[in-house]
Order: structure tokens, then sequence, then C-alpha cells
């Protein structure tokens, strides 16, 4: 084999390798051609109700409580009730009233932002950067899960309306 053809032959090698580790032969399907969820919140559909954006926000790590952070949308023609929420293995408690938090048909509430009710988790103690399991269940739409992912009240969540530092 002359030098030529070596050439020839290792040129046509490597550009079959990076195509092929490029992942260029996956098309438009590509799994990094996809719109995925962001990754700071937990996303959820159950029945008509969108839940979105799930994070605990470390509002005060002096008394372990937590805000949740969250945003619900109806999409159904009644209205729901978020009748309760369950954070990580049942043992913390919420401030979430015992009525439950009304949920308009066609509406969307999003807790803890621009002055609207918190919702506080107390007893959890879970560290930054870590999920949790938020279960929310409905009056109507069922019970769906979530995985919370904990964030500081820095940045972006400083802006976030902190519940109580003890449970009402």
């Amino acid at each position: 084999m002359t030098t030529l053809s070596r050439r020839a032959a290792l040129t046509a090698c490597v550009a079959a390798l990076v195509l092929t580790l490029a992942g260029c032969w996956t098309g438009q399907n590509a799994y990094t051609s996809q719109q995925q969820p962001s990754g700071d919140g937990g996303f959820a559909t159950v029945g008509k109700i969108q839940v979105r954006q799930t994070v605990l926000v470390q509002t005060n790590p002096v008394t372990g409580a937590d805000t949740l952070s969250i945003s619900l949308a109806n999409d159904g023609a009644s209205d729901d009730v978020l009748q309760a929420l369950v954070v990580g293995d049942g043992t913390a408690t919420t401030s979430l009233p015992t009525a439950g938090l009304n949920l308009p048909a066609g509406g969307a509430t999003s807790l803890s932002w621009n002055g609207a009710p918190s919702v506080g988790v107390y007893g959890l103690k879970a560290g930054l950067s870590t999920f949790v399991r938020v279960t929310l269940v409905f009056r109507d739409a069922g019970t769906t899960a979530v995985q919370a992912l904990v964030v500081p009240a820095t940045g972006y969540y400083a802006g976030i309306t902190a519940a109580p530092a003890t449970k009402p």
C-alpha cells in the first residue's frame, strides 16, 4: 500500500468515526433536538391539572422551614381543589389550608410568588440540590407526584414570598 492510499484510507476512517461519534445519524428525532422541561422543577399532569416548576426553597435553614414554589393550572371546565400535599416520606408537615386550595376552571395559580399565598414545609431537613418527592392530591383530578429540587433563597428565588419560619 502506498503512502497516498494509506492517508486516503485513514482520512476515510476518521471521517466515518467523527460522524458516528457525533450522533449525526440520529436525525430529527434525536434526544438533543427535543425540547425538555427545565431542570429546576418538577412537572406533571393529572386529569386537567398541570403541575409546573415545583421547587422547595430553603427560606429559613435555622428552623428547617422550606417554602413550596409551584404553578398549578386547571384546564378543565369545572373547579378543582388541591386537598393535600405529602412532602418527602410524609413526616414533614405543610401549611396548606385545611379547606385546601381552590383551583378555578380555566385558571392558574402560582404559590409563593408576587404576593400569592405561601405554603410552608416544616420538619423536612432536606439538603440543598437534592430532590424531594411531593405528592399532590386533588379532589377531582386525582393524585400525582413530582420531584422538587431544593434550592437556596438566593438569586432567582430571592423574590419568593417566604412561608412563616414556624408552622402557624
